[in-house]
């Protein structure tokens, strides 16, 4: 990816506040006010950039139930949202919190 945009941002910042706590693609859709067209490509960009992190759980509160995807922000994603949350972080600055794995890029 060649920006953070605007619907990434609030995603991490999402799950920044819901830390520790992991949340389904819904529960981000509906906090973060973006629709679940545009929500999946973007968790999965960010997921595979290493921002955020991703497991099939079922969900607490029905263990009978289908299991979810549940998203959580990794070390660098935590990082990132704190600069983001604390205005350090501006232009293409958020890079610096990308894995240093080759292959890995937000798209």
């Amino acid at each position: 990816m060649e920006r953070l945009t605007k619907n990434k941002r609030r995603m991490i910042e999402v799950l920044y506040r819901a830390a520790p706590e992991a949340l389904y693609g819904l529960e981000i859709s509906r906090l973060a006010n973006i629709p679940s067209g545009s929500l999946y490509p973007a968790l999965r960009s960010l997921r595979k950039a290493g921002i955020i992190h991703a497991e099939w759980r079922t969900p607490d509160d029905d263990p009978d139930g289908q299991p979810l995807r549940f998203y959580e922000l990794t070390p660098n994603g935590f990082a990132l949202a704190k600069g983001l949350n604390e205005g350090k972080v501006e232009g293409s600055a958020w890079r610096q919190f990308l894995p240093a794995a080759p292959g890995w890029e937000l798209r």
